[in-house]
């Protein structure tokens, strides 16, 4: 008999052809291999349920897989088989990192339309599929600090700052370059907001028609 055909499957390969750290679609180049393999299929994960195999000639092909839709990482793992029906499996070292979405954002603290009579913590909350590169953070457009991890947060010392409306924003920069913003405004003053002392002013009060005295 033919040797090859019931020799083991041997050094089963799956790798991407132009690798990157992430890919801004859903559509992959992949390169696989299998010595001995005549037949191949690919799914997420292992789910290979309900995936046929297809032919592979010479133990290797090169094509395209789209993966499933959203962002994410997306686990790709393929099946060699042999004439004999063997089968054996091989996974993509990493996965496929699919990012395509701007990041999410949101400014923890202050809440918008704060009044704001003390020193605070700017916080910031930013999450992406294929993480975060910076968040800014600004002051009236003066960029104030820029933060590469979390917590994105900036200590605002506004003692010696003038009262007044002043406009928090952030930008949060993916690892792709895509970017969010988000700015609220808040109001600085050092002087107190003075105590209600006096109650209410009643005037022209009556019982059962009758006058009372203011």
């Amino acid at each position: 008999g033919n040797f090859l055909t019931t020799a083991p499957l041997l050094n089963p390969t799956i790798q991407l052809s132009a690798p990157a750290p992430y890919f801004t679609q859903s559509t992959v180049g992949l390169e696989i291999s299998c010595i001995n393999a005549v037949e191949y299929r690919i799914a997420e994960g292992s789910a290979f349920a309900g995936v046929s195999f297809q032919s592979l000639a010479n133990g290797r092909a090169s094509l395209n897989y789209t993966v499933s839709a959203g962002d994410g990482n997306k686990a790709l793992s393929v099946q060699f088989r042999n004439a004999s029906g063997v089968v054996t499996t091989a996974s993509l070292n990493g996965g496929v990192l699919v990012d395509t979405q701007a990041p999410a954002l949101d400014i923890s603290n202050p809440a918008a339309g704060s009044i704001i009579s003390q020193p605070i913590t700017i916080e910031g909350v930013a999450s992406d599929a294929s993480g975060i590169a910076r968040v800014e953070i600004y002051l009236n457009n003066q960029l104030v600090a820029t933060k590469t991890a979390s917590p994105y947060t900036y200590n605002w010392n506004n003692a010696a700052s003038a009262d007044g409306v002043y406009t928090i924003k952030m930008i949060a920069v993916d690892i792709a370059g895509r970017s969010t913003q988000l700015s609220r405004s808040v109001t600085l003053t050092h002087t107190p907001v003075a105590p209600d002392t006096q109650g209410p002013i009643l005037t022209n009060v009556k019982f059962n028609g009758t006058a009372l005295a203011d």
